[in-house]
């Protein structure tokens, strides 16, 4: 009974809040409350006191102490780890590990090599692409008016190579005109260039990718290949014997 009417009186009671950052001082940012102080200071004591060990260690310490540990361990970013030395069957484990990784990187990087040399073939016969067919007709004319003319004339030029001007472009599939003759001619409108050119960009970019997954599977054969040899690697010590001059 009487802790019902204790609660009943709390329920009634002001909530009184801390008070925030003047106005004038809401430059320097929100108004410390004690137990943000109190965290404050516990962390500041805390680090005083970890300083306090370990100039007392600097002090008391002895010039000629030796550990193993300061050998067999090393910093890398910033951060001390110790080597590890790995030693009988769990070193062997590891060089055949690391031999399995290396042969299944060379099975890829083959399959690789043959589909880049697949899309490079394939790239060389794609019609009508300047980039990558650089082939040349060669015609011989008897002065340079006539061959200026020819160049200039699609006209000319398909009737001496027996075509259709929209053929002209396409040397590695080029039909003559008796061939021509049972096609229909609508189907060579100028969108197939602009299909060429998509598939050609298509395969480029396809290119590309296979490329930079090659260069990355080389990266990687070379980083499991140094800690291969960092396993396996030994150095022959030769006692050397002095020669005695007589």
């Amino acid at each position: 009974m009487f802790s019902s009417f204790k609660n009943a009186e709390k329920a009634h009671r002001r909530a009184h809040k801390e008070r925030g950052q003047i106005s004038s001082r809401q430059k320097l940012g929100l108004l410390e409350k004690k137990k943000d102080y109190k965290h404050r200071a516990r962390d500041y004591q805390i680090k005083q006191k970890r300083l306090k060990i370990l100039k007392g260690k600097a002090r008391d310490r002895n010039p000629d102490e030796f550990y193993y540990g300061m050998i067999n361990s090393q910093m890398k970013d910033g951060e001390h780890f110790t080597k590890n030395k790995v030693k009988g069957p769990e070193k062997n484990e590891r060089v055949r590990s690391l031999c399995r990784d290396l042969f299944a990187i060379e099975s890829e990087r083959r399959k690789l090599d043959k589909e880049i040399e697949e899309m490079h073939i394939s790239l060389s016969l794609m019609p009508g692409m300047p980039d990558h067919n650089k082939r040349r007709h060669c015609v011989f004319m008897d002065d340079e008016e006539e061959a200026a003319e020819f160049n200039n004339s699609a006209a000319k030029r398909a009737e001496f190579f027996n075509t259709h001007e929209m053929l002209l472009d396409f040397p590695a599939n080029r039909m003559r005109t008796d061939q021509l003759a049972s096609e229909e001619l609508p189907s060579l409108h100028k969108g197939l260039r602009k299909k060429s050119q998509r598939q050609y960009e298509s395969k480029m970019k396809q290119l590309d990718e296979t490329m930079k997954r090659r260069k990355t599977l080389d990266q990687e054969y070379d980083q499991i290949t140094k800690r291969k040899n960092n396993l396996t690697f030994r150095r022959n010590r030769k006692n050397v014997v002095p020669r005695h001059v007589r």
